[in-house]
């Protein structure tokens, strides 16, 4: 009986470490959010949320990692427009740019995470009238 017993001994210490090792890489990828109501790790408001076409629209959010650029796309009914921001130091961002045409746009916010990997943390929609 000692025989099998150390066999499980054995049997069950390898399976509790490659879980140890297999759950936090699983849990790294899943992004730094802090849970609640979104599933999206940051925040993204837009002032306002409808404009006339060729007007400005101001983006502002927080939950964003200092020391890196976030970069925004803005997603018109015919072109996507990129550029990139800083983040301040409580963590937030603060951009504005011009809408083109008329339509539906959403604005989106971009960080890299782990290994360098461009998450999504934040998107906001705008109507262009």
């Amino acid at each position: 009986m000692t025989k099998n017993t150390l066999a499980l001994r054995v049997a069950t210490a390898a399976v509790a470490l490659v879980a140890m090792v297999l759950i936090p890489v699983a849990l790294a990828g899943k992004g730094h959010g802090a849970g609640g109501g979104s599933s999206l790790p940051a925040s993204l408001t837009l002032s306002p949320a409808s404009v006339a076409s060729g007007d400005p629209f101001m983006a502002s959010g927080c939950g964003y990692t200092q020391g890196q650029p976030v970069n925004v796309t803005v997603d018109s009914p015919s072109a996507q427009y990129f550029f990139s921001t800083g983040v301040d130091a409580n963590g937030c961002v603060s951009f504005g740019d011009f809408t083109s045409e008329a339509g539906a746009y959403t604005v989106k916010t971009y960080q890299a995470g782990n290994a360098g990997k461009q998450s999504l943390m934040a998107s906001a929609p705008l109507t262009v009238t």
